[in-house]
């Protein structure tokens, strides 16, 4: 039997005792780690066309789940329409977060730039669709439904910002260890802060419908989290060595609704091409174009780079200051 399927007993095992934490925690290091054997044994042609292969094979589940899903919206059926969605989002979760930057990377050493590109084109537009059709479903929501999504919004917004109220000795010791390189409130603290979430912090969204915010600690044990999970554990570290942060709640599609969440850090002496709010008072006398947005959950965003999906904000929230 070999290592990997070891591990998965065992994880079973964990799950049918009640410990879900270790279940999840040996469950997400197990793709991880296979995901590292694969990018490992990419040194051949051979090997890199199974890699490629393999991200055909997901690619096409992905729109098969996809193509069920408005089979079963065409009939009416919205059950079975989110569930297919949700296994159609599932599969390109992994598609996007463990085979497509192996492809990628290796994509120019066999020739094969073009098409990789075009997959993660398809692969783009495919998800794109997936939040779209997720978001539309919310969007018809009416009336006391609607209220009940906005109640529950607001209460997520209440938790995050309970979870970075006190920084842990855990969440404290990292901050410092990312941070000790540069002076003290120096904006290249806070870009150190943010590219370990950005990178270290693999993106995995909540099941359609549910809403879960982690802990710092739990999201760091786990190596992964959601929109939410991200902003609460990069906001923490921040304020564990004295920046000021806020959240920014975003409308990504224009319904109306909160559906994103990410962070700004207040950095009155960062370079101009970090701040692109522009020069606004704020109520609380700061000023907004001094706030720099960092969204960890784009791979390619930089500090102070802000996605156009995230232009919607609809709300700034900054965090109070421990007294």
């Amino acid at each position: 039997m070999s290592k990997s399927l070891q591990q998965i007993h065992r994880a079973i095992n964990s799950l049918h005792e009640g410990n879900l934490e270790s279940a999840l925690s040996s469950f997400l290091e197990i793709s991880r780690d296979s995901g590292k054997y694969i990018l490992q044994r990419i040194i051949g042609e051979n090997e890199y066309e199974i890699a490629k292969n393999i991200a055909y094979v997901l690619q096409s589940a992905t729109l098969y789940y996809f193509a069920r899903a408005i089979e079963k919206q065409q009939e009416g059926d919205t059950v079975c329409f989110l569930a297919y969605l949700s296994y159609s989002s599932g599969i390109n979760s992994v598609l996007n977060s463990i085979i497509k930057p192996t492809v990628r990377k290796y994509a120019s050493q066999y020739d094969s730039q073009k098409e990789i590109e075009e997959l993660e084109m398809l692969q783009s537009f495919v998800e794109q669709k997936i939040m779209q059709m997720s978001s539309d479903a919310l969007a018809k929501l009416k009336g006391k439904e609607r209220q009940v999504f906005l109640e529950r919004a607001g209460g997520s917004i209440k938790k995050m910002l309970s979870l970075v109220r006190k920084a842990s000795p855990e969440v404290r010791e990292l901050a410092v260890k990312l941070g000790k390189k540069f002076p003290a409130g120096d904006f290249k603290q806070a870009r150190s802060i943010y590219y370990f979430v950005r990178d270290e912090i693999q993106y995995i969204s909540d099941p359609l419908g549910i809403e879960e915010i982690q802990t710092s600690e739990t999201t760091l044990r786990l190596g992964s989290g959601d929109c939410d999970d991200k902003a609460v554990l990069l906001i923490s570290l921040l304020r564990a060595i004295g920046f000021e942060a806020c959240f920014f709640i975003a409308d990504v599609n224009s319904d109306g609704l909160p559906d994103h969440v990410y962070s700004g850090v207040y950095l009155p002496n960062a370079p101009e091409y970090c701040k692109p709010f522009p020069h606004k008072l704020l109520s609380d006398g700061k000023n907004y174009h001094d706030w720099v947005p960092l969204d960890p959950v784009y791979e390619d965003a930089d500090i102070g780079v802000i996605p156009i999906i995230d232009l919607g904000i609809l709300q700034y929230i900054p965090v109070p200051t421990e007294k």
